[in-house]
This record gives C-alpha cells, structure tokens and sequence, in this order.
C-alpha cells in the first residue's frame, strides 16, 4: 500500500528460509524490498464520420495516421517510429478503431487526404475535420478513452444521363 503512482509490490514469502528460535537469538533476517515500475498508459479511439446532408452516412474505408509528440509515427505493432504508416477506419462505425496501452501524453490524429474520394459523391469544402491532436490520459484514472472523429462531408453528384438529338427535315423549299 501507499506506494508511488505507477509502482506496483507483489510480496512473496517463502518460510522455509526463515527460523528464528531461542537458540538461534544471534542471527539475522535480508529483507528484499523489489519494486516494478509500470508506466501509466492510455487508450485512444479514432472514429470516421462521413456524412452527405441530404441523403445521410456515406459509406467508405478512410485512412489516417497517429503521432506522438516527440514526432514518430504510430506503427501498427504499437511502437513507434520515423515513418508514416496509416490505419484504416470504416466510415461512420460506432466502434472506430481503438489503440490500448499507449504512453500518455499528446497525439496528433491526420487524415490521408489523398484517400478520400467516394464513387458518386464531391467532398465538401466546409465543415471537414481532416487532423487534430487528443491527450491520452491514463486508463486507470480516467472517466472515458480519448476519442478523436475525422469528419468528411460530401454532396451528392447530380445523376447523369445522355440526350440524342435527332434534326429531320421535311420536304424541299
């Protein structure tokens, strides 16, 4: 009890090593003391919201990076390096995608930009929300997980058709 934050204690006793007896009064007792520190950790959840105004969810897979603030790269074996690697997130599921275990501090969330064209829909050029940062706070203490949406919002492109126009000419004058 009352130890540091973040230090943990598991006590072992082995009573085959102890014997304290009246005859034995001249002796003494080690006492190891080993403490393991665990750095508090973080999890983060990124969620995908692409929306058109009029018809609703706009379906897609998006794609997106994490950076500490130290500038390396998320990578998906949850180390950390030079570059930049992308996680995928399906558009608008409730769930995103969740990364457990990360060191505290502040992350930046972009979005590949270059990877958000949908079949049959514009992107909007208001109201898109395509990076940001979020603190990840640790797990243990904190109410809710961090959680950063990426908004994309399209318009409908106009149905398309083809027109024939056929000139006939009647008669000679």
């Amino acid at each position: 009890e009352n130890l540091p934050a973040g230090y943990t204690c598991t006590p072992s006793y082995d009573p085959s090593t102890l014997e304290l007896t009246s005859a034995k009064k001249d002796g003494s007792v080690e006492i190891t003391n080993t403490y393991a520190y665990k750095a508090p950790v973080g999890d983060l959840v990124v969620l995908k919201d692409a929306k058109d105004e009029k018809s609703g969810n706009v379906d897609g897979t998006f794609y997106f990076s994490v950076k500490n603030s130290n500038g390396k790269y998320l990578k998906s074996d949850g180390t950390f390096g030079d570059e930049e690697v992308f996680f995928e997130v399906a558009a608008n599921d409730a769930d995103g995608v969740k990364f457990e275990d990360l060191p505290l501090g502040t992350y930046t969330i972009t979005e590949d930009t270059t990877r958000t064209s949908v079949t049959g829909y514009t992107n909007a050029t208001s109201g898109n929300i395509t990076s940001g940062t979020v603190e990840v706070t640790d797990k243990t203490t904190a109410q809710t997980t961090p959680t950063f949406k990426l908004v994309n919002n399209y318009v409908k492109n106009p149905d398309t058709g083809s027109l024939t126009v056929k000139k006939v000419i009647d008669g000679t004058t």
